[in-house]
This record gives C-alpha cells, structure tokens and sequence, in this order.
C-alpha cells in the first residue's frame, strides 16, 4: 500500500469561483457563497480594530488565497499587504482579485527569503489555513521570525487539524492553539459568532489574538542557524525526513542548546521509528526550557509506544499542569490508561478532554471504543452516535457502530451501517474487516475473507484483518491459508493472544501436536480465562510444573479448567504422567466429576471445587499434561480401550430385548462453549429413531433443552431418566448399560468414548480440533463414529448416513 503523502495539489484551482469553494468549503446549510459574504466584512473589521491598521503598515497575510481579506484591508485602510501561499495559481488569482499596487503575492520559498534578507512585517494574519499545514510549528516559527519584535498577529484557524493527503484529508492529532500560545503571547480570545457562522462552524472554531513578545529572545541570531533551520523546515515539507535530521543535527553542532532543533529531532525521529531516540530529544529539549507544554506532550507519545506508560502518564501530566485547557493531553493520557488497562481512569481523561472541547469527537468515540471492549454495546453505539452528531465527516464511526451491531447478532443493521462506512471512505481498512466479521458470523465465508483480503490490501499491518481472514480459510477448509494468516497475525504481534490459540486448533486439527499443545498455552492469556485464574488464585499463585523440575515423590496438583468435555478427554493423561514423572497425583476437578473419576487409580488424592485445595508442590492444568509429555503427533495416542469405568447401579433396569436397540441420546451442549450453534441439532432430526418400535430411546440430555421433547410431543417414545443423572458417575452407569449413544459434539460424547461405548458423533462441516476435519474414525476414542456434514449448516444427508449405518450395522430400518 502506498504511504500517506502530503498532497497540497488540492490548493491548484482552474478558476476564482473553483478557488472559493476550496477557500470556505461548504458547512452544514452554508454554502461556500454565503459564508463568503458573511464572513469577510466581519473579519475585516476585526482585524482592522485588533491590529490597530493604518496606511503605513505591512502585514503579513499568510495563506491568503485569491485575497479576499487582503483586498477589503487594503480598500479600507490604504494598507500594504504581501500574500503567501503555498499555491502558485491561488497567488496568481489573488493578483488579479486584488488587483492594487499594494499587494504582492509570493510563494512560502519568497518569504524565507525575505526573511534572511532582515525583511520584517508590522502585523501579520492567518484565515482558516494553519490547520491544513503538514507541519504548523514550523509555519508558525516562520511567522514569528517574519514578524517585528511586539507585532500582532491574528489567527482564525478550526481546533481540528485537516491536512490534505494522498489518502484525503487527515487530523495529524497538532494542536495549533497551543503552539500558538508557546510561541506568543496571548491578548485575546474568541470564535466567529453564530450569527456571522453558525453555532457549528462557531464552536469548532477559535480566533486568537496574539503579540510577537514571548520567547522572542529565543530565536538564534545566527545567521547559519537561521539557513540550516530553514532548508530543514524545506526538506520536511518535501518528506526527505533524514535530510531534514541532518540538517538539524549541523544546528546543534553550532548551538548545542537550540531549544527547537532537539524538539524538532525528536518530531522526526518518532516519525522515523525510532521512538527511544525521540524520548532523549525531548528531555534535552525540556531541561533548556521546562515550561514547553508542547514537549512534555510529545515526549509522553513517544513513552507511549515504547510502552513506558509511567512514565508516559507523567509526562501528560506535565503537560496539563502547564496548559490545564489541553483536551489533547487528556486524550493522550486516557489512551495510556487504556493501555494500562484502566477504563474508568481512561474515561475519566476522555471526559476531561470533552469537557475541555465539547466538540472533539475523537475523545468521544474512545469512550464509545472503552464502552465496546466492555460489551456495553448498546451504550457504545449511543456515545459513537453522540460523536457522529459532532463531526458528521467521522466516518469510521459508522464502522464502530457496525462492529457494536455484530456483536447484537442485529446482523441486518450491522451490515447496513458497515457499508454505508465503506460508501463514506473506500480506503477504511477497518470496515472492511469489520464487515467481513458480521459474514464470518452469518457463515457466509467466501465474502467474509474477500473483506478481510481487501482490508489487508488497504492496511498490510493490520492484525485483526490476518487473523479474521484465517477464521474465513478455516470454515472454507484452507488449513494451510489460515494457519500462515494467523502466523502473520502473530508476525506483527507476537502478543495477540488470540491468533496464537486460533493457531493452536488449526494445528491440532491437523494432527500437528508438537506445535498446537506449545500454541494451546496461550490460552491462559485470553480475557475468557482471566475468571478462572482469578478464582482458583489459591492454586495458580503457586509454581506451574514446567517438565523440566525433578518431581520425584513430590505431589503435582492436577486441576480441570474448561468444559466437562476437557476434562473428560484429558484425564487420559494422568497415568503418562504418573509414570514418566514418578510422582503424587493430586486432582482437584468439577464437582460432578469427582465420583466418576475415583475408578482412576493413579490418583493419589482427589476434591472437587467446593472443597479446600490439598497440600502440593508443583500446580499443572488438566489440558497441559500433553504439551508436558511432550506429544508431537496424533499417532502417539494409545489406543486404550477404555480409561474410565462405570459402577453398576441397580438404578438403570435397563430391559435387553433381541431385535431391539437401546440408544441414548443427546443433542444440545453447553450454550457457553465454542462454536456452540454450529455443534448442536434438532432432535427432530432423531423422530424416526424416537418413532421406532425397534429401539428404546433413553434421554442423555440434561439441562433446559431436554424441554425439547414435551415442545416436540415425544414423552410417550423417550424415555427420560435424566433426574436419575445427578454427576458423571451416574450417566456412565447408564451409558454402560446402552447399545450405543448418538451424541452431539459435548461432554456425553468424550465420556461414552472414554468408556470405549459405541457412540456416533454428528460434526459440523469443520468441527472443533480434537475431531480433525476428515475420516468417520477417532483417534481419540476407537470407540467412536464420526458423521461429518457435506455442506456447512445442513443436517439432513448426516442423519440419513446414521439412518443407513444403522441399517447396515443392526439391521434396523427407521
């Protein structure tokens, strides 16, 4: 992707009216020709008054387009004026529109060298220009030194930044104001009236008053300095960033002291990478003059991404302390507290900053962005609406407001809002990702990785688009796209929790055990497990067995930490560990597992959840026994058959009739486990089985879904003995005593294979890991059958293949 390039070509006009509708765009219900009219006679008027104009004066008009202030100044006070601006076709339309003898029109490159020729303005004004500067310290430094000791100068300039770009026009986050109060002494303060604007244009406005007095004496009279400085300010404008480096390296060679050569070096190096580099500059800087508010804000960036957020949020605060009406800064400190990860002390600096500017939509949407992160989705969308009320040209709000819309499941509106975000900027990378997450979401995979393909087209660094698209490859069956999408991911940031475990499945789904157990451990860094830890505090503050201590005779405390299911799978592990270790077992599991998991005699010492942890010297989660075994491939299972048991209970008088089959079912799973809707089916999918006078049916599922059978009528052709089924132990004894279970992907499964019970496992078209996505058999369970849907969603020809095993294996027809 091509970088963002200053573009001031948008300043080139072909004719005066074209030239005026750049000059004041239109705003709200004012058009550029209304503004026009209102505007100029006030502002004439203003600065007449203000700077005290007569016919003896030079002023400065800086960025004067066609002229429009210089011609109504020149009509009414006989004053002499010089136009600069950037544009060579403004300045030749400004000749023209002029058109008096005391105005000249030059170019930025002119003035300089007026400058060096000791040429100085009696006043100075800048109309609606300063913000669209690259770079306005040095323009406003610029001025300064074009002004005589003690002149006025007046400023009407938008708090928000809008610099033209390749890429459109964009806030490069400057805060003018304060630059303008660094370098000058302030006299007054005000904005352009409602009724000349209106109470928009009023609000995101400000003119300022000013006198060339403060920090005057700062300015180096040498005239080697001055030459340096100004080529330097030439080759930033023009992006030769290391040429501009040099040139202010030779300044601080003469004048090691130069206050604005380390500020600006440190400007430079941040935009050159090297963020540590800045951070010096900046301290030199601030130690010559310690009351730079400025300074301290950019050296607070610059701590910011080396991510010393200490010293960061000082740094802010210095900044505060100096100019306590710097909503910037709070902005900036409340992105350091997010990064600490402290909302309520980054919302309260965003709320600073609004309170500061009522109309820095910025601070307001990262309220909004805060609200997100804590799944306040409904509240979120309102705060990014609030900041869309403000800034209507903030397009990526309706980006953020879609990805709030996802998150609702209101598919429909998230799309909606998503494309009109798209329709608004076609280079907002982040939409397009977003987008590609609501049809990830809706199954509709093709569209999602074009998305999310076209997001990293825009934005090659973006993270979450490679590890979006990788979920796409995933459900589109690309393994091997989806495992290098999230290897890029995780390329760009090795810290992204996510596309490490989202890495981790993909490897374990293809039998890459070495590299997904060693991927699996990240997954005690993402937020869903944060709860986990923190409730079991008592075990996890204690060492983690690595593999690599000598636990010989010592007690290893093995603890459940996922689903039912996990737990169920993995407990296969403790004997390996028993025997390559030569330790105590310790297990502390889920309650309901407790009683079944006594038949394991490798076990030392067994609780559950509500009772006290034992007494151990080395803590290891249940699901990390393989990643410590070191298992490198799914060949290396052994085939047991059958590591757990079941106790006979009387209970379950199970009749066992020839010709008939006894087939628990069970067809729903935990609502909070992965993948959950793709897992679970209708037990109307089981009616001709439930029908049939050549099978009992005996009902597995516990829970509210078992309510399916009264919504569906089966009462009388299920038999339900889920009451029976108050722990694990009990649905063993049960399952023990059937022919076969027919089990969604959920803890009934893992426990009939666990017990090398037949069970048939209806899979979605791309199941979770441990079923791999090919072949109807099991590593994991020799026991187990595996159906796998042919097209993602659709059910039907899965069940018809159990309908036809059942024929073929029993001999049964339903």
């Amino acid at each position: 992707m091509s970088k963002i390039v200053y573009n001031p070509n948008i300043f080139e006009q072909e004719d005066i009216d074209k030239a005026k509708k750049i000059i004041l765009t239109n705003e709200g219900d004012l058009k550029s020709e209304e503004r026009w009219e209102k505007e100029t006679p006030f502002i004439v008027d203003d600065i007449v008054e203000k700077l005290q104009i007569n016919e003896n004066m030079t002023l400065l008009d800086f960025g004067c387009g066609i002229g429009r202030v210089a011609k109504e100044l020149i009509e009414k006070t006989s004053c002499k004026v010089i136009g600069v601006d950037i544009s060579s076709s403004m300045r030749d339309m400004a000749k023209k529109y002029v058109n008096s003898q005391n105005f000249k029109a030059i170019s930025p490159q002119d003035l300089e060298e007026n400058i060096k020729k000791g040429f100085r303005f009696d006043a100075a004004y800048s109309i609606w220009v300063l913000q669209h500067c690259l770079s306005p310290q040095m323009e406003i430094d610029t001025i300064k030194k074009a002004l005589k000791k003690d002149a006025l100068f007046y400023v009407l300039n938008n708090k928000i930044s809008a610099v033209p770009t390749n890429k459109g026009w964009k806030n490069n986050g400057v805060n003018i104001h304060d630059i303008l109060k660094l370098r000058f002494e302030q006299l007054d303060e005000s904005s352009l009236p409602i009724e000349i604007a209106d109470e928009k244009i009023s609000k995101l406005t400000f003119i300022s008053f000013l006198k060339n007095s403060k920090g005057f004496k700062t300015l180096s009279s040498n005239q080697e300095v001055i030459n340096l400085a100004n080529q330097a300010l030439q080759e930033y404008k023009k992006g030769n960033l290391e040429a501009c480096k040099k040139l202010y390296l030779k300044v601080l060679e003469i004048e090691e002291n130069n206050e604005d050569a380390l500020a600006n070096l440190g400007v430079i190096s941040k935009a050159l990478g090297n963020s540590k580099e800045a951070i010096n500059y900046y301290i030199k800087a601030i130690k010559i003059n310690p009351h730079n508010a400025l300074t301290y804000n950019n050296l607070g960036n610059a701590l910011k991404d080396v991510k010393d957020y200490k010293r960061a949020i000082q740094a802010f605060s210095d900044c505060i302390k100096r100019d306590p009406k710097n909503f910037n800064a709070y902005n900036n400190l409340g992105i350091t507290f997010e990064a600490l990860k402290d909302s309520n002390k980054a919302i309260w600096a965003y709320k600073e900053a609004v309170k500061i500017n009522p109309n820095f939509s910025k601070a307001v949407n990262n309220i909004g962005v805060i609200l997100y992160k804590q799944e306040k989705y409904e509240e979120a969308i309102q705060i990014f609406k609030i900041a869309l009320n403000i800034d209507k040209n903030y397009h990526e709000l309706h980006s953020n407001i879609g990805a709030c819309l996802n998150k609702l499941k209101k598919y429909d509106e998230a799309i909606k809002s998503l494309d009109l975000a798209i329709e608004k900027d076609p280079k907002n990378a982040g939409a397009y990702t977003n987008l590609g997450n609501v049809y990830n979401k809706i199954h509709e995979y093709k569209k999602a990785a074009k998305l999310h393909e076209k997001s990293i087209e825009l934005a090659p660094n973006g993270v979450n688009a490679y590890s979006n698209v990788g979920t796409s490859y995933k459900y589109l069956n690309q393994a091997n796209k989806a495992i290098e999408s999230y290897k890029k991911a995780i390329e760009l940031d090795p810290s992204f929790v996510n596309a490490h475990f989202d890495l981790a499945t993909m490897y374990l789904a293809k039998g890459d055990y070495e590299n997904g157990f060693k991927e699996y451990e990240y997954r005690f860094q993402k937020d869903e497990m944060k709860a986990h830890i923190f409730n079991n505090k008592d075990i996890f503050s204690k060492p983690m067995f690595t593999g690599k201590e000598d636990i010989k005779d010592k007690t290893l405390l093995i603890h459940s930490e996922q689903g039912f299911g996990d737990s169920l799978q993995f407990i296969r592990f403790i004997s390996d560990i028993k025997e390559k270790f030569s330790c105590k077992i310790a297990v502390k599991c889920r309650d309901e597992l407790k009683e079944l998991f006594k038949c394991l005699e490798e076990i030392d010492i067994l609780t559950d959840r509500s009772e006290d942890t034992p007494s151990f010297d080395y803590h290891l989660p249940l699901m990390s026994m393989p990643y410590i075994l070191g298992i490198k491939d799914i060949k290396e299972l052994k085939q047991d058959k059958g590591y757990l048991k079941a106790k006979k209970d009387d209970n379950f008088k199970i009749t066992k009739k020839k010709g008939t089959l006894n087939i628990g079912i069970c067809w729903s799973a935990s609502v909070t486990g992965e993948s959950y809707d793709g897992k679970v089916f209708d037990l109307s999918y089981l009616e001709k089985l439930v029908k049939s006078e050549k099978v009992n049916v005996y009902s597995l599922q516990v829970g509210p879904e078992k309510e399916d059978i009264k919504k569906l009528g089966f009462e009388d052709d299920i038999i339900d003995l889920t009451e029976q089924l108050t722990d694990f132990s009990k649905t063993a004894s049960l399952i023990n005593e059937l022919d076969l279970v027919i089990s969604s992907d959920t803890s009934v499964a893992h426990l009939t294979g666990a017990l090398n019970k037949p069970v048939w496992v209806p899979l979605q078209k791309i199941p979770d890991w441990r079923w791999q996505n090919k072949g109807e058999k099991s590593l994991w369970y020799p026991s187990a059958k595996l159906f796998r849907q042919k097209t993602n969603r659709v059910w039907d020809s899965v069940f018809q293949s159990i309908y036809d095993k059942l024929f073929s294996n029993f001999k049964i027809k339903v």
